[in-house]
């Protein structure tokens, strides 16, 4: 039986139809200088900033002395430097102890201050630890910074006194004590204008 060529033309359109509907469920339409992108890509690529760059590391120094770089990972040695955290308070107080003695020979850090209880030994400048005296870790050993101070060659002040350059003896303090208002004389205007008469 002969199939006419309309009937053939309308089941071609209608073939093309239902393709078409399939293709397109399935398919993107090619774009010139446009390809195909996965999910999981897109979502990368959509928390990007506009203008964003890339950026590689090669080389970080600090004082001179090149650190590791890897990849965009760099290790920075920085317990040589004091921390932000430190810098309002240089000197950290960490206990009392009984003697000089007693400090620490390893862990301590620049700045850590202790009191010392009782005289003895003596600071890396050699100067004499007495009772009381602080003492604060320099890098390479401990220095004095403050302790008791002698004032038994002192003069407590007193409102309205000073100090003499003479001597002042128990002797002097005596002879003054005898005096009294009437042991001195007191001249009289009229026999000062008289000398001069």
């Amino acid at each position: 039986m002969a199939v006419s060529k309309a009937t053939v033309l309308n089941a071609l359109a209608t073939f093309k139809g239902l393709q078409d509907n399939a293709n397109a469920a399935k398919y993107v339409a090619q774009e010139s200088g446009k390809g195909l992108i996965s999910s999981a890509d897109q979502s990368k690529l959509d928390g990007i900033a506009s203008g964003a760059q890339v950026n590689l590391i090669e080389s970080v120094t600090v004082d001179g002395v090149t650190q590791s770089v890897n990849r965009k990972n760099v290790a920075l040695d920085m317990s040589a430097y004091v921390k932000g955290t430190e810098i309002a308070s240089n000197l950290r107080y960490k206990s009392i102890l009984n003697s000089y003695g007693n400090l620490p020979v390893s862990g301590q850090k620049i700045g850590d201050m202790y009191k010392i209880k009782t005289a003895g030994g003596s600071d890396t400048n050699g100067v004499a630890i007495k009772a009381g005296d602080f003492v604060f870790w320099n890098g390479t050993g401990w220095d004095l910074l403050s302790g008791n101070v002698d004032l038994s060659g002192f003069v407590q002040a007193q409102d309205g006194k000073g100090l003499s350059t003479n001597d002042f003896t128990d002797e002097l303090k005596s002879k003054l004590e005898t005096l009294s208002d009437t042991t001195i004389e007191t001249i009289t205007e009229a026999e000062i204008q008289a000398m001069f008469e």
